[in-house]
């Protein structure tokens, strides 16, 4: 048949006309009960009409729908509604009473999101807390478990056939099945599709044993912990003489994966489409967590609209596109407060007022920087829950709170709630504001919301109590102090005592500091605790992730302290913890313990604006502080590790997680480039994998050559000095150019979010074959209040290979002198003041200028 313009007409009508989709509010596209709204060229929202209509108001999961505008237009082609953008078109049923048929094409017509597609696989998790990771994965052959690594060999389908199913995996497409007369199960074909059919029998809250259908007296289990997955009939004892069907090791939860968990996608994926719901739907109340009136109803909160609501990113192939789009509409992470990224100290410890002031003196005296104080939960009476302070430790806690203030520091208190009533009940509501506040009134900073013990929020239904708790603390936080960054700790949804679970919800990245529970303090904890924390930056945009440095619990040998210390300082929050039978305090343990905390603590200060800026970067993109090797070098595979992270885009560090007598070397990647190692001065061929000679004193610490590093001066907390002047580290390049920034605020206020804040542009340009290198401060942009007007600079040029000195200095068009200071080998890297570890410096002092004007240097070598 010839498909005619007549027919062609009849079957295609346009139904309205182009339509700007500006806003939530502009227009939207409805058929039967469901609105489509392009809310960008790469963000689309589908919507089931909940019980009060659509919704337009933010919802907890919600934030924000005013991403740009998406040109638009509504078309029927036979029964389907289309809903066409320049970038994407959405297809549904005419008259949809659901979203289930609805799926989206590209600009090319090809199919690249569907919800049928899209909710099928799921994880397979144990019941047994001492799996170290129990979530099964398809090992090549055999069946494995392990921590879920957010890959598709973690993902299974469930087929099912005749009151039995199947368990197919994403990634390869294999079975999990059993072999005859053998104890292991595999995942692959089998020659027979019954030993790969399985049916679940219930084990209570909500797990089930997997029994199979060719050898239905075998059950899955991991109680031997082999790395693979066994199979063993219910009769079957361990070395406890506990039968498997006790066995919480055979338990099984086949998870519908949640909507409103996910991790994000792995950059090097070129994600075409990924989806999120918005479930449960609830509107927060107007009075956020104040109590409502007596008489309101969940305390104002309106959760009688919930029906389905998800959202569809689709970014072409660009993470940092997705990873911005997620931060718009679901809440950016808040800004902390500079003084968080300075040093703490926390203990599980009953101390006595005197015996913590006298603490923090010792800090001082010690010469090791201190920033934030944690009174753990020995500051109230019983050490478990309430409000009430413990007075015959803590006499006169006000008075305390003070004396820490003069002493330039932050107090943070735990706490373990004991709920009163339903988190939403006025009761409760009441109850925590009351508790909360009362402490505020006499002085306290912030509150560490510790969800451990066995009491703990009950939030509404469908909403992590880890996230509806953070929501709580950050919400009275706010109103008590409208003015500050409101700074919580609380714990990480989705990683349980350094093991990865599950994936947070998409609403907790929204607060600021989150922590890994209660660590171990040895080798293999302290390997987890880097990889949690390049993890949680990578599959979520969690900047500021916290680990007991440490660990909470066990002995450390001197070398163990080093390590963990050497990960603390060179990561977003360093936390030195642990519980009340050790200590962590650095003059407890031998030389070199003392001297290493005192180094890289005080390195640490000095690279405060590297840090700052980065956790800048990441409220502006979602970016994280540690960036995985990937994140900037997609092509390469070796860049995927979790052990080994960028700090900016120019300084790499490796920790060591290992013993210098099992391994005398590190194996790290190196990125494309050269890069120098920050204390040898060796200068390295990027691109490839290398090893390096470790000491207890250093770390694996590299610069990428041609960088340009924005240092503050030594001190000992953020509260004593401006950033006055700053040092620029220059490492150069006969082949690269350099640029970095600097961003500034107030430190404390909110006002960053007005647009109250300094950025200055720095550049390092190489010229003459690198016999010249013409550095560029640019006039700074912004302002704040009390803010610098006039700057000193200084300039340390690390000498580069080939050059024997400076021949001049033009500083701002004029001559300028420079001093050579000789390489230091007991030195500490990015250092102000007095000689490098790497080689010579080359010192130049620019005098104090208005910060809005630019600087120029030019530097030729001989």
């Amino acid at each position: 048949m010839t498909y005619t313009l007549r027919n062609f007409l009849a079957s295609i009508i346009i139904i309205g006309a182009v339509a700007a989709v500006c806003s939530a509010a502009s227009e939207s596209f409805i058929t039967g009960d469901v609105r489509i709204q392009p809310l960008s060229e790469t963000l689309v929202r589908m919507e089931v009409r909940g019980p009060k209509g659509f919704e337009d108001r933010p919802t907890f999961h919600i934030q924000n729908r005013d991403l740009g505008c998406a040109e638009a237009e509504k078309v029927v082609r036979r029964d389907n509604l289309i809903v066409k953008t320049s970038a994407y078109s959405v297809h549904i049923p005419q008259n949809a009473e659901n979203l289930d048929k609805a799926y989206i094409t590209d600009s090319a017509g090809r199919k690249v999101w569907s919800k049928e597609g899209d909710s099928e696989y799921f994880p397979i998790i144990t019941r047994w807390p001492n799996s170290g990771g129990g979530f099964l994965y398809d090992k090549g052959k055999l069946l494995g478990y392990s921590q879920n690594e957010n890959t598709d060999e973690f993902l299974w389908k469930k087929e099912t056939k005749g009151g039995w199913f199947r368990l197919k995996n994403k990634a390869t497409g294999d079975y999990i099945y059993i072999d005859s007369g053998k104890d292991k199960i595999y995942a692959g074909k089998p020659d027979n599709i019954k030993k790969a059919e399985w049916k679940g029998e219930s084990a209570g809250a909500g797990y089930v044993r997997l029994k199979n259908r060719a050898y239905p007296k075998y059950y899955i289990h991991i109680e031997n912990q082999k790395g693979y997955a066994e199979v063993a009939t219910k009769e079957t004892t361990n070395d406890t003489n506990t039968p498997l069907s006790r066995w919480h090791s055979a338990n099984w939860k086949l998870d519908k994966k949640s909507r409103n968990r996910r991790y994000l996608p792995e950059p090097t994926e070129k994600t075409k489409a990924w989806m999120i719901a918005d479930e449960p739907r609830y509107v927060p109340s107007r009075w956020e967590y104040n109590p409502a009136p007596e008489g309101v109803e969940n305390n104002g909160w309106d959760m009688s609209n919930n029906t389905e609501d998800i959202y569809v990113f689709l970014p072409q192939g660009n993470w940092k596109r997705l990873r911005q789009d997620f931060i718009e509409l679901t809440g950016r992470t808040n800004l902390v407060s500079l003084y968080a990224l300075g040093g703490w100290d926390s203990r599980y410890h009953p101390y006595t007022q005197k015996e913590a002031l006298n603490k923090i003196k010792k800090y001082q005296s010690k010469d090791i920087p201190l920033d934030v104080f944690v009174v753990d939960t020995n500051w109230r009476v019983g050490a478990s829950i309430g409000y009430d302070i413990n007075k015959k430790l803590f006499p006169d806690m006000e008075r305390f709170i003070s004396n820490a203030h003069d002493l330039g520091k932050k107090i943070m208190f735990n706490d373990h709630p004991e709920p009163q009533a339903e988190a939403l009940e006025r009761e409760e509501v009441v109850y925590r504001n009351d508790g909360l506040r009362g402490l505020f009134d006499i002085g306290l900073d912030f509150w560490w919301f510790d969800r451990n013990w066995h009491t703990c929020i009950n939030p509404p239904e469908g909403i992590a109590k880890e996230v509806f708790g953070m929501y709580i603390y950050d919400a009275v936080t706010r109103d008590y102090y409208p003015h500050r960054r409101p700074l919580i700790m609380a714990n990480y949804d989705g990683i349980d005592h350094g093991k990865i679970n599950r994936p947070s919800n998409i609403a907790a990245h929204r607060y600021s500091i989150q922590w890994t529970g209660d660590t171990r303090s040895h080798w293999n904890s302290l390997k987890d605790e880097v990889r949690n924390a390049v993890f949680a930056g990578v599959y979520g945009p969690f900047p500021y992730l916290s680990t007991d440095v440490g660990g909470h619990m066990g002995e450390l040998t001197t070398e163990q302290y080093c390590r963990w210390v050497q990960f603390g300082t060179l990561s977003p929050i360093f936390r030195l913890h642990c519980g009340r039978k050790w200590t962590r305090d650095p003059w407890d343990y031998d030389e070199p313990c003392e001297s290493v905390v005192r180094e890289f603590m005080q390195m640490r200060m000095r690279l405060l604006p590297v840090l700052y800026t980065a956790a800048r970067e990441n409220y502006e993109t979602g970016e994280p502080i540690m960036k995985r090797c990937d994140l900037l070098y997609p092509e390469y595979e070796e860049a995927k590790t979790n052990h080994q992270y960028l700090i900016g885009d120019d300084i790499l560090f490796a920790p060591v997680y290992e013993p210098m007598k099992d391994s005398p070397k590190r194996s790290l990647w190196l990125p494309p480039g050269e890069w120098i190692n920050a204390f040898t001065g060796e200068v390295l061929k990027g691109g490839e994998t290398i090893s390096v000679d470790i000491a207890l004193e250093t770390a694996p610490l590299f610069v990428r050559s041609g960088s340009v590093i924005p240092l503050a001066p030594n001190m000992l907390d953020t509260t004593k000095k401006p950033w006055e002047p700053v040092t620029l580290d220059i490492y150069p390049s006969s082949k690269t150019a350099a640029k970095a920034e600097l961003y500034e605020d107030d430190r404390m206020s909110r006002d960053y979010e007005e647009g109250f804040y300094r950025e200055t542009a720095f550049s390092c340009k190489p010229e003459k074959g690198g016999k010249v290198l013409n550095v560029e401060i640019s006039a700074a942009d912004g302002t704040f209040q009390n803010s610098l007007k006039t700057r000193s600079w200084k300039l340390r040029i690390h000498k580069p290979e080939g050059v024997k000195t400076i021949s001049k200095v033009l500083a701002d068009g004029k001559k300028a002198s420079f001093k050579t200071i000789r390489k230091d080998s007991g030195k500490m890297p990015f250092a102000v003041e007095g000689g490098s570890p790497d080689g010579d410096v080359f010192e130049i002092t620019l005098p104090e200028k208005s910060v809005y004007q630019s600087r120029n240097v030019k530097i030729t070598f001989e």
